[in-house]
């Protein structure tokens, strides 16, 4: 679990980097950029999650 949680760290991160670099050029271009949605924001409830399960020693389970 310590992996997937290092994993989704460094993607969330990377997203991040991504999304201040387009808005940096959306910027400079002249056009406003609304606040994506990206992985960044979307992965914070996961992480949590996981970080609960492993600090528990639990399972996750995901259901529709």
């Amino acid at each position: 679990m310590s992996g997937a949680i290092q994993r989704l760290k460094s993607a969330i991160a990377d997203d991040e980097r991504a999304e201040l670099a387009l808005e940096s050029r959306q910027y400079l271009r002249g056009h406003r950029m609304e606040s994506g949605s990206g992985l960044s924001q979307r992965a914070w409830p996961l992480l949590d999650m996981m970080r609960q399960a492993h600090i528990q020693n639990a399972d996750i389970m995901w259901g529709l």
